[in-house]
């Protein structure tokens, strides 16, 4: 697929991992790339998304700030206490600024707080970039999967 056809992300809050997990194996059923979805939260790689090939971005203590950790940090590493570069899972990205990756989802700036405060309170926040046609149907797998709110920016 050309990359300058995916014009839209749908993003979503998701009360648990498990509805996630449900959500990457309906993509995958659905024809959807699902190495391409991105999932944010606050606890280490679950097991139930591991081995799915979608990116999932551990946010660690989350910090909305803009200082210290954004992308290009992130090349560099991290400091995360207790973690050490050798401790880390493959595929997994670790970092302390959740305005960064939301960014990445394309979440406009006034609504970052609405996604910062549901992965403080340990929902989790998954985002695909998708072809404009395909927005409505990738939507309503987001919701019949379980998220709280659908967004599409």
């Amino acid at each position: 697929m050309r990359e300058d056809i995916f014009v839209a992300t749908v993003v979503g809050i998701f009360p648990d991992t498990a509805s996630v997990a449900s959500l990457l194996s309906a993509l995958g059923a659905a024809g959807h790339d699902v190495s391409r979805a991105q999932i944010l939260g606050n606890m280490d790689v679950p097991t139930e998304i591991a081995n799915t090939g979608a990116q999932y971005t551990w946010l660690g203590d989350v910090n909305r700030g803009s200082g210290g950790g954004g992308f290009g940090n992130l090349a560099g590493g991290v400091g995360v206490p207790g973690i050490g570069l050798g401790d880390r899972t493959e595929g997994v990205i670790y970092g302390d600024s959740v305005n960064d990756y939301l960014a990445s989802l394309n979440v406009p700036d006034g609504r970052n707080d609405d996604y910062a405060i549901a992965i403080e309170s340990g929902r989790t926040v998954a985002g695909l970039l998708v072809p404009d046609t395909d927005t409505d149907a990738v939507r309503n797998l987001f919701t019949s999967s379980g998220a709280t709110v659908v967004d599409v920016f």
